[in-house]
């Protein structure tokens, strides 16, 4: 019985370490990718949704510009 307790503690211990070993590994990861978020890469992300940003308020004023012109003509030909 005393045996049989010892192995699964053992057990336990060998895991608790690598769970340690694991955790540690996935920290050093995860640091070294965050560097990796602040460079050139992230920043042509930002600047293309920036600039698909740019070209939808661009193209939403130019439709909002067109309809406007086709009200008014509309009204123009009413009155």
């Amino acid at each position: 019985m005393y045996k049989f307790k010892k192995k699964i503690t053992t057990i336990l211990l060998y895991f608790i370490i690598i769970f340690v070993i694991f955790v540690i590994f996935c920290s050093i990861y995860n640091v070294y990718n965050n560097n990796e978020n602040k460079s050139i890469e992230s920043f042509s992300l930002k600047e293309t949704f920036n600039r698909q940003k740019r070209n939808f308020k661009r193209m939403n004023n130019n439709y909002i510009k067109k309809y406007n012109s086709k009200i008014k003509r509309f009204f123009k030909s009413i009155f």
